[in-house]
């Protein structure tokens, strides 16, 4: 994944695909942005609890489906608003561009408030913001915020 920005530029949120992926239209063109650094529970395909170390059970699945669901409606909460999209151009899997969104005045990173707040987990890859993401997970696990409390 993307190691450094390079291009920061204003964007409206015009559609969102779950938790970690929103479509944005910037330069006159709409792109998919997945979210660098983020992994929320998946809404479109089965849920993965190993992924989030939460018990393969029915009651594990479903926490973690209701916690896809929630990151997913507040995701949503951006669409048709005007946020900061910092990127490198790099595309990740299915070819949609890695970015980070800012939100409020674009000044907070949304990737961060993601894993913060418990909606997502750090993602296994390296990115710039790594070390503080996963002091923003630890927090949330230590706490049993969001997806850590299907524990």
């Amino acid at each position: 994944m993307a190691s450094g920005c390079i291009a920061s530029q204003e964007a409206t949120v015009v559609d969102v695909a779950d938790g970690d992926t929103v479509d944005v239209r910037f330069n006159g063109s709409v792109e998919t942005v997945r979210l660098i650094g983020v992994d929320t529970p998946e809404i479109h395909t089965e849920v993965s609890p190993e992924e989030f170390n939460v018990p393969d059970t029915e009651e594990g699945r479903r926490c973690l489906s209701n916690w896809a669901e929630k990151a997913s409606r507040k995701a949503k909460k951006l669409e048709a608003q005007e946020v900061r999209l910092a990127h490198n151009g790099e595309r990740g899997t299915y070819g949609r561009l890695l970015g980070y969104l800012y939100v409020e005045n674009r000044s907070t990173s949304f990737n961060y408030m993601l894993v913060e707040e418990g909606y997502a987990r750090v993602y296994e890859s390296r990115f710039k913001q790594r070390s503080l993401f996963l002091e923003a997970q630890t927090r949330a696990k230590l706490n049993n915020r969001g997806v850590w409390s299907c524990n």
